[in-house]
């Protein structure tokens, strides 16, 4: 991907307080899209297409489950390679655990949600989103707290590709 766009999602909160809290986070990339089989690996803790890689980022396969799950419950994944089919699938703990599943859903053809089409305009003509629901296990929950949490990492793990402009990074 050579732009990325990360999508903090605030919503009022139902605390005492009346604050505005950071509910969902997207990330949503112009990547070549995945296709079915590479959706089902990338939901799966270890899963992954560059194990064995000795250069670059991903090859251990924890990287979309485990961060995830450290955030959130529940999340999806939109992916396409042209914009007449978009794939989806997710990962929800809740439902795993209530129906006592092994399984991971099926992935169907989605469209993407109204608020991140609309957020995100044009939708790149092939790519991914993720897409964390409810996150209710962030540390910072104010965005004018969290976007400092994310730049510096961000900004540590790609220094080279933005020095190189091969990737454009925005937090909104």
């Amino acid at each position: 991907a050579s732009k990325i766009e990360i999508l903090l999602i605030e919503r009022l909160s139902n605390t005492a307080r009346k604050e505005y809290l950071v509910k969902e986070i997207v990330v949503v990339d112009n990547g070549e899209g995945m296709d079915k089989q590479i959706i089902e690996t990338s939901l799966r803790f270890g899963g992954g297409t560059r194990h064995g890689a000795t250069k670059g980022l991903g090859k251990f396969g924890m990287g979309l489950p485990n961060s995830s799950a450290s955030q959130c419950a529940r999340f999806e994944v939109y992916s396409w390679r042209n914009t007449s089919k978009i794939l989806f699938n997710y990962f929800d703990f809740n439902e795993i655990k209530e129906k006592q599943s092994e399984y991971l859903p099926e992935v169907a053809e989605k469209e993407i949600p109204t608020h991140i089409k609309n957020a995100v305009t044009p939708i790149f003509k092939t790519g991914t989103i993720v897409r964390w629901v409810d996150c209710d296990r962030l540390i910072f929950r104010r965005s004018s707290k969290l976007v400092p949490h994310i730049e510096w990492p961000l900004g540590k793990t790609f220094r080279y590709f933005i020095d190189e402009q091969k990737v454009e990074i925005k937090i909104r």
